[in-house]
């Protein structure tokens, strides 16, 4: 039984340690979710601007170089604009740039978030599996007790058998005595006048 309840607080603690684990990775997972939503926002914002910025870039493009010269009221205004679509390509080379970034981040923390979802399901069928073997354990010990205490009962009724046939002996053997006693003591004899019945 004390082997028993040894194993059984063994494994209640591994349970313990296995839950925390299992409470650990879903925190870490839930972390994951938040982080892939927000890269996902961030990458949908980005391309929407990227969209816009290409839409513009396609209806500037549409124009030809005399329709643009004449549209503006100057030449510097052409100038201008050209200087201005030049930082706006690279604006939108450089958001492309950190577009493919956080793709990859995104894949990379889609790959961990599996990673963790496995360890998961991992931990968990683990934590089951303790606990059946501490279900186990409790019933074993809840046997082992009832068998003991069957066996209990069983001496305690031999145990009172023989008390009885014990004090019943110590009885007959007082009796006996007492009736050999009787027999050999002359004194007790009766006696009638001066001769022995």
């Amino acid at each position: 039984v004390a082997q028993l309840d040894l194993t059984r607080k063994k494994l209640e603690a591994d349970i313990q340690v296995t839950s925390t684990k299992v409470e650990n990775t879903d925190l870490k997972i839930r972390q994951l979710d938040s982080e892939i939503f927000v890269k996902q926002a961030d990458m949908d914002s980005r391309e929407a601007a990227l969209v816009e910025a290409l839409r513009g870039i396609h209806e500037r493009d549409s124009q030809n170089l005399t329709e643009v010269a004449l549209s503006d009221e100057s030449f510097s205004g052409f100038w201008n604009d050209l200087e201005a679509m030049n930082q706006f390509n690279e604006k939108i080379r450089s958001n492309l740039e950190i577009l493919k970034s956080l793709k990859a981040d995104l894949l990379s923390t889609q790959g961990q978030r599996q990673v963790e979802k496995k360890n998961l399901l991992q931990v968990k069928s683990e934590l089951n599996d303790r606990k059946k073997i501490t279900e186990d354990n409790k019933k074993e010990k809840t046997n082992l007790l009832a068998a003991t205490s069957n066996q209990e009962s069983k001496y305690a009724k031999d145990i009172a058998a023989k008390i009885a046939t014990k004090n019943s002996l110590e009885k007959e053997l007082r009796d006996y005595e007492s009736t050999l006693k009787f027999i050999l003591d002359p004194k007790s004899i009766p006696v009638r006048g001066k001769s022995v019945f």
